[in-house]
């Protein structure tokens, strides 16, 4: 039996779910849910502290504090997939680019991680702040 893990509210006439597959690893989309819900692709990974997984459009935020100048350090990142792999594309200037998702997750041991929302209920997460 698939268990839907929850069920994100409507967008633009879409409804969006999360699903987890049955004891035996199984996916599949049953026929009547298949026009009117949008399947979020699972990345095989999630948050360590709280076990809340991660989906292809979640955006994460790692913080720490910085030793030197006492500051508090915010990056964010849109999880996506691209050539087969799930990436962590940062929001805002990165001079190194994506990263791969597994990096981001290593690193949440250290910092604090954790899903702020996703770029269909929270597009406005994607904008760069300039201050």
């Amino acid at each position: 039996m698939h268990k839907i893990l929850s069920l994100l509210r409507t967008i633009n006439d879409k409804h969006f779910l999360r699903l987890r597959a049955d004891d035996n690893n199984n996916w599949t989309v049953c026929a009547e849910y298949t026009g009117d819900y949008e399947i979020l692709q699972y990345t095989g990974e999630s948050i360590p502290d709280t076990d809340e997984m991660i989906v292809d459009g979640d955006i994460l935020e790692q913080s720490y504090f910085n030793k030197l100048n006492k500051k508090k350090i915010i990056k964010r990142y849109l999880i996506h997939y691209e050539n087969a792999c799930f990436k962590a594309k940062r929001i805002g200037h990165s001079p190194y680019g994506d990263t791969l998702l597994y990096f981001v997750i290593a690193n949440a041991k250290i910092f604090d991680t954790r899903i702020i929302g996703n770029k269909f209920e929270n597009p406005e997460l994607l904008e760069v702040d300039n201050e």
